[in-house]
């Protein structure tokens, strides 16, 4: 009879430490906005994302100066090799026994990336999914996923273009995101969760292939119950995490939140946003028009 008040006492403190992990990830993200006057950026398929850039305010300062971070190396440079190897305690959730490095985190670069330090916690690229847009002006193409989602604004993608805090080729597009261009308040917008390595390859922690869409669920399931395969891209692009009935997030403000599995779909996708306008009207483009949307791929709108 006690097993089960046991195990449920030290799955307390395994959330306890979780959220602490995410407190100090938001109050490191908030720091860096401080000091450099924007927030993180990632770089896609060229070197680092948005974590390696919090090293300095979680007090690894040596590790951000051995990886070159500021530097912006490349994959194949020495120090992002060193880097991408170093086992971050901030970024690992306690309720997640897995291994700490695991093989395959990212389908990109196979002889760099084979195997590499992973992550728990990942930025959102917004609410968006279904249409993937390449770092061409041209281009684009649509996405085989159980989620297909067009956001307020009608964005189809949180990946390479979002609406979110963090999408991983948000370096390339619309200049440096800061706090006061979150109109929808930064209470109501997440900035970061929670993924599981065994339920999706891109994990890596420093390097920018990872991250997460509001569109698909949490702990999204396909529909006869069972999880999608870690490598298929297009279904695990969301929150995953070890804790009982739901995900765990950190909101622009700092707060972190136990979001459940129960929650509605059109209050999870709406904290994806920053500038939805929820409760908004309804996307009427078709996925191809959405290119029209600012002055390139990847523009929040009115800041292109």
């Amino acid at each position: 009879m006690l097993l089960p008040v046991v195990q449920a006492a030290r799955e307390a403190a395994r959330r306890a430490s979780c959220t602490n992990n995410l407190k100090q990830i938001g109050l490191a993200i908030h720091q860096h906005h401080d000091t450099q006057g924007f927030l993180p950026q990632s770089k896609w398929n060229q070197s680092y994302g948005h974590l390696p850039k919090l090293l300095p305010y979680l007090e690894m300062q040596s590790a951000y100066e051995r990886g070159e971070v500021a530097e912006n190396p490349g994959p194949h440079h020495p120090g992002f090799r060193t880097l991408s190897s170093l086992e971050v305690p901030a970024f690992f959730c306690a309720s997640d026994g897995s291994p700490r490095t695991h093989d395959y985190v990212c389908s990109y670069n196979p002889d760099v990336f084979d195997e590499g330090a992973i992550t728990n916690y990942v930025g959102v690229g917004g609410a968006g999914h279904g249409h993937l847009y390449s770092n061409h002006e041209d281009g684009g193409w649509e996405l085989a996923t159980d989620y297909p989602y067009f956001d307020p604004n009608c964005n189809g993608d949180s990946t390479d273009n979002g609406q979110g805090f963090f999408y991983r080729s948000d370096y390339h597009f619309c200049g440096k995101l800061t706090f006061a261009m979150v109109e929808d308040g930064l209470s109501n917008t997440v900035m970061m969760g929670e993924i599981l390595p065994e339920r999706t390859q891109w994990s890596q922690w420093a390097f920018s292939c990872q991250g997460m869409t509001m569109a698909i669920p949490p702990n999204a399931r396909k529909a006869d119950g069972s999880f999608y395969d870690r490598n298929d891209y297009a279904n695990v692009w969301g929150a995953h995490s070890s804790h009982p009935g739901g995900v765990q997030f950190v909101f622009g403000d700092g707060h972190v939140e136990f979001v459940p599995e129960s929650t509605s779909d059109a209050v999870y996708r709406a904290w994806g946003t920053i500038n939805g306008g929820e409760p908004g009207g309804q996307c009427i483009k078709t996925p191809f028009e959405q290119l029209e949307i600012g002055s390139k791929p990847g523009c929040w709108g009115n800041f292109s």
